[in-house]
């Protein structure tokens, strides 16, 4: 409301006050904003580096082959056991060629045998023939043994026919292993006394002759002429036709 009033001085003179002013409305305050800024998104993440591919693992060594078994028809038949073959096993008859030691009265030969199978044989299972004609008039040969230089002479034994003599060995003359040779046997077979029991020596089956090289050294070459066995298999050399 507007109003005057009215004041008397002491000097007499009257003022009068101007009317009451109407206060101003105060501006309303901006209200504060009503959300802070949205957040910036953060920086994209970079990738990780590839990783690397391990080193290529090496091949462990190779594995070695287990000890070679034993072949011997002694065994009983079961899984592992003896039989009459060994398909696996393989040796060579080597012989010299033979000169002034082979006659009407007596035949020498001197011999060896080499085991090529990855496994041990059984000595006993080995047996080698020489082909011969024998003299209708001749009594039973006996075979000498003048030397060996692996094997025991008293474990080498002989038989024979009227067409060959057959080598082969005891028992106890042990096994011949993978890769070794019975080293050099010397054999001599004649007739118990002597006399004539092959009157044509050079002519027969297993005979090879020297020549003038091999009359020189003593030479060892593969005998196909004298044939081995492993239990009664043809392992070595050719039969003749009959």
């Amino acid at each position: 409301m507007v109003g005057l009033w009215a004041l008397s001085c002491a000097g007499g003179q009257t003022v009068t006050t101007g009317p009451t002013g109407t206060g101003g409305t105060g501006v309303a305050g901006t209200s504060g904003a009503a959300a802070g800024h949205a957040g910036t998104n953060g920086a994209a993440g970079t990738l990780g580096r590839a990783g690397t591919s391990g080193i290529a693992g090496t091949f462990g060594a190779a594995g070695t082959f287990g000890t070679a078994g034993t072949f011997s028809t002694g065994g009983t038949t079961g899984a592992g056991g003896g039989g009459a073959g060994c398909s696996a096993c393989r040796i060579e008859l080597l012989a010299e060629c033979q000169g002034s030691s082979t006659s009407s009265t007596q035949i020498g030969v001197t011999v060896e045998i080499q085991n090529e199978a990855l496994m041990d044989v059984d000595l006993s299972t080995i047996t080698l023939r020489y082909y011969f004609t024998l003299a209708a008039t001749a009594t039973s040969p006996v075979l000498e043994i003048d030397t060996s230089q692996v094997v025991p002479s008293s474990d080498i034994v002989a038989t024979f026919t009227s067409t060959y003599m057959q080598v082969g060995f005891t028992a106890a003359a042990g096994t011949l292993a993978s890769a070794a040779s019975t080293g050099q046997i010397q054999l001599r077979f004649h007739d118990q006394s002597y006399a004539t029991f092959d009157s044509s020596p050079t002519t027969d089956y297993s005979y090879l002759a020297c020549s003038a090289t091999d009359a020189a050294a003593s030479t060892f070459v593969p005998r196909a002429n004298i044939t081995a066995y492993i239990g009664g298999v043809l392992k070595s050399g050719t039969e003749p036709t009959q």
